[in-house]
């Protein structure tokens, strides 16, 4: 069931006996539900926070600013090629002699840094792309800061354990020790219930060295073809 930050914080604010037509106790239990929102959703990678960008290559240009609410690329793939283009950290591109500057059709992509104007991730690719073909990035999105009529984007399973974690906080104000572990057991606990439920199970990533990487044409590199 939907239902707004407004009408839950009044709703939690009228659970704990307390008027929320006072301004200073709107503000804090607004203040909480984004709190405890904002831990469930960062607590997992689940489905309803998915994202997708589109980047499009500029010819001699490696390093690319996604979207501000990006918190975790998952995949990167080339829509010309049809394939994924692989993650890989930049020190063993370093360790094993590649030219960060070559320019070609990139089959692995790195993170970058923050951009410091957008404070947005930044994505790099090797290796440098040499034509204007786009690629789609699919990311997780960060925690929202949502608006008081805005409804909380969750389905409506978390919705219980949203209000477990802030009858706990309520409980932690009121300096209720026993009741706030409980209370902070219990949402762990569903919440970890509900990704076992919800959250893909993830692969082992292959120890095999050749799979890790996209093998280069030695013989191309050595002819210099």
């Amino acid at each position: 069931m939907a239902i707004t930050l407004d009408n839950f914080a009044n709703e939690m604010a009228t659970e704990f006996g307390e008027q929320y037509s006072n301004p200073d106790v709107a503000l804090l239990f607004q203040r909480w539900t984004q709190e405890v929102f904002g831990e469930i959703v960062s607590s997992g990678r689940w489905a309803s926070q998915n994202g997708f960008q589109s980047v499009t290559f500029t010819p001699g240009t490696a390093s690319y600013t996604l979207d501000a609410e990006v918190s975790e690329v998952k995949t990167v793939t080339d829509l010309t090629a049809a394939a994924e283009i692989a993650y890989f950290e930049v020190e063993r591109l370093i360790s094993r002699g590649e030219d960060l500057t070559a320019s070609g059709v990139p089959t692995v992509w790195f993170y970058d840094g923050i951009d410091t104007t957008s404070v947005a991730f930044k994505v790099r690719f090797w290796k440098v792309p040499n034509d204007s073909r786009t690629v789609q990035v699919h990311y997780l999105k960060q925690p929202p800061t949502l608006a008081l009529d805005e409804n909380i984007p969750l389905p409506g399973e978390f919705l219980d354990v949203l209000r477990l974690g802030v009858r706990a906080l309520g409980r932690m104000n009121e300096n209720d020790e026993v009741l706030y572990k409980d209370l902070r057991e219990r949402f762990e606990g569903r919440l970890q219930l509900l990704a076992a439920r919800f959250q893909p199970k993830q692969r082992n990533a292959s120890r095999l060295r050749i799979k890790q990487l996209p093998a280069v044409n030695q013989s191309t590199v050595a002819t210099g073809q």
